[in-house]
């Protein structure tokens, strides 16, 4: 006798608590992957329970913890490479999805003296004015900028008011 003619509905039903497991289990897969706090995990863990068919508003805080941390993880790159422009971008971003405070201090920091470093190389490869060159010294101070640049810097500027 086929079960699935004569019980069909039970068949149905049991097929249905299955479907329902295995959703509970991939949102305990999520749950300790967000525990975890591992991007390759999280992402794999996502996708398995979005294919499970977990409701997407079950997975929010999920797929915002990725975020962050996705966001936390190219905040480090563009603070090892060092280019002002990707950090720059970066911070904003970092912002946007709640990366930890101190990281993005830091970040800012950074960019900062990126920033006043490249404002005093570029015065300093141009015809600097004595005010302008004054600012940047100033902004470079600040930011902590490499001190053989501010040296140079303070060097142009005592020829400059020399002249």
């Amino acid at each position: 006798v086929d079960k699935s003619v004569t019980f069909g509905g039970d068949v149905m039903l049991r097929d249905l608590g299955m479907k329902t497991i295995e959703r509970a289990e991939r949102m305990q897969g999520v749950l300790g992957a967000v525990q975890a706090r591992e991007i390759d995990p999280l992402t794999a863990a996502l996708a398995a329970a979005k294919e499970a068919g977990v409701s997407p508003l079950q997975l929010t805080e999920a797929e915002r913890l990725l975020e962050c941390l996705l966001c936390t993880q190219r905040l480090k790159e563009c603070m090892e490479s060092c280019d002002s422009a990707e950090l720059e971008d970066a911070i904003d971003e970092a912002q946007e999805a709640g990366v930890e405070s101190t990281l993005i201090l830091q970040a800012t920091q950074l960019l900062d003296r990126l920033q006043a470093e490249e404002a005093l190389t570029s015065c300093l490869a141009g015809d600097a004015d004595i005010r302008q060159l004054e600012r940047l010294i100033g902004d470079g101070v600040a930011a902590a900028a490499n001190q053989e640049l501010l040296q140079k810097a303070w060097t142009v500027h005592r020829y400059k008011v020399a002249e």
